[in-house]
């Protein structure tokens, strides 16, 4: 799974795609003892960072869950709709291989702009990629209005790594 990945976040990363690590693996990244099994990111919703996120899921080969073309999340129209009329948070891709699964955010209770600026910037082989920070991985999960067992431990752990408690 580790190797999956990571080329996700590297072609993420060397594509030029605007985004930061949320969910499990940010909470992993910094420090949680959990698992995984996808990778949610939270990316810059311009027509151009669009275009690349797009270009990259069709030449890694990212299937789509929905039964629609990544092309349409550009559309902010079609976005805004999945979000009101479908209750849409996210859009789901699985690998080729169905080994990984990528969620990208179509709505983060923290502005893009607000989760970049504070990401702790990480670096595994020379590739540099944001991670949400401690503090707006507490804040996403304490806004859950439906938290699972899994949200109500990151809290904690990630309370304890923030504020130095961790033995």
């Amino acid at each position: 799974m580790e190797n999956f990945l990571f080329d996700a976040i590297t072609r993420l990363t060397t594509s030029g795609v605007d985004f930061v690590i949320c969910g499990g693996v940010a909470c992993i990244l910094q420090g949680s003892n959990r698992n995984s099994f996808d990778l949610d990111i939270s990316v810059a919703m311009t027509k151009d960072n669009l275009v690349k996120l797009a270009a990259l899921t069709k030449e890694m080969k990212w299937i789509p869950r929905a039964p629609v073309s990544i092309d349409n999340i550009i559309d902010p129209s079609i976005r805004k709709q999945w979000i009101e009329e479908k209750g849409a948070r996210v859009f789901t891709l699985n690998s080729s291989d169905g080994l990984l699964q990528i969620d990208i955010f179509l709505t983060y209770p923290i502005s893009f702009d607000d989760l970049k600026k504070e990401a702790d910037l990480f670096d595994i082989d020379g590739i540099r990629f944001p991670v949400s920070s401690i503090k707006h991985l507490i804040q996403a999960k304490k806004l859950i209005e439906n938290k699972r067992k899994q949200d109500v431990y990151d809290i904690g752990i990630l309370e304890e790594i923030l504020h130095g408690d961790r033995t």
